[in-house]
């Protein structure tokens, strides 16, 4: 199975909950910049941040692959 992607998994549940990137950046208190880096996939948002947006997201398939996500960035 490959890896999942910070990438695709940031902007599916950005787009799912309807906001921009700097209204994610508020949501997780984080710059827009830094949104945009982990859309782009220069770098990854931390573990808590993806917990934080595991709170915001609705159950769904953006939600499992999130939970993939946290789960690959625990084992790393």
């Amino acid at each position: 199975m490959a890896a999942i992607t910070a990438e695709k998994v940031i902007r599916r549940v950005r787009h799912r909950l309807g906001v921009s990137q700097e209204g994610l950046s508020r949501l997780l208190n984080a710059t827009k910049g830094a949104v945009q880096h982990w859309e782009r996939g220069r770098n990854n948002p931390d573990l808590g941040r993806l917990l934080a947006l595991r709170q915001l997201c609705p159950p769904g398939a953006e939600r499992r692959e999130l939970d993939a996500l946290i789960r690959q960035t625990q084992a790393e």
